[in-house]
């Protein structure tokens, strides 16, 4: 399987944290094949890709925008965008709401980012974990 943005990412912050794929897996309990899918370039169930980000520290919107950037090249959240974007109190309409008032000062694509990321999201592999 192709490595793809999400993969080289996660690989990334796996050498920062010191851990290897083995530990990564005893942490978020699957085996170290399941994270070898993964770092192959399989994308993670959702409740898997939460118990990832918590262990390594990052936000899973940086994970989120990795992915989107491999699918459409040249589209990446802006920080705003993730901020509003993991609100989860509010509505889409909500947050589209107010990412329409911040496109119109920045001139920033943030709908289609919105509607880019929501995609990707919504069309995650199955549930692991």
């Amino acid at each position: 399987m192709p490595t793809t943005a999400l993969s080289e990412l996660l690989n990334r912050r796996l050498e920062l944290a010191g851990l290897s794929q083995k530990e990564l897996a005893e942490k978020v309990a699957v085996t170290p094949g399941r994270i070898s899918q993964i770092m192959g370039g399989e994308r993670p169930g959702e409740s898997l890709l939460e118990k990832i980000c918590e262990v390594l520290h990052i936000p899973e919107e940086m994970l989120l925008n990795a992915e989107i950037r491999q699918i459409v090249p040249g589209v990446a959240l802006d920080p705003f965008e993730q901020m509003v974007l993991g609100l989860n109190d509010l509505s889409d309409e909500q947050q589209d709401g107010l990412l329409a008032v911040y496109a119109s000062y920045t001139g920033r694509s943030s709908l289609r980012n919105a509607a880019t990321y929501r995609k990707v999201r919504d069309s995650s592999g199955g549930d692991d974990g």
